[in-house]
């Protein structure tokens, strides 16, 4: 099955805020899967799963990039805040 070319597919219909991204919705798999005419519970119950998967992983790296951007720009501020004092 092609999780990744689902998963390219739907990464672009997620929400998106100061937060970061939302989880891709069951929703859009469903919509995805009726599209690409891929039947059967099992089939589907299955490319959901990979799908989600995917979207963790994607979900975290995300995630962890944030923080890292977040506490890069606080250090550089305490430094800044340090070189003032001078």
């Amino acid at each position: 099955m092609p999780y990744w070319k689902a998963f390219s597919d739907l990464t672009t219909s997620r929400q998106t805020s100061q937060a970061g991204p939302s989880p891709i919705l069951v929703g859009e798999v469903l919509a995805w899967l009726l599209l690409h005419d891929i039947e059967g519970t099992e089939s589907r119950v299955e490319f959901l799963y990979f799908v989600r998967q995917l979207d963790i992983e994607f979900l975290d790296y995300v995630s962890t990039e944030m923080k890292r951007k977040t506490d890069t720009a606080q250090s550089k501020a305490k430094t800044d805040q340090i070189v003032r004092r001078r």
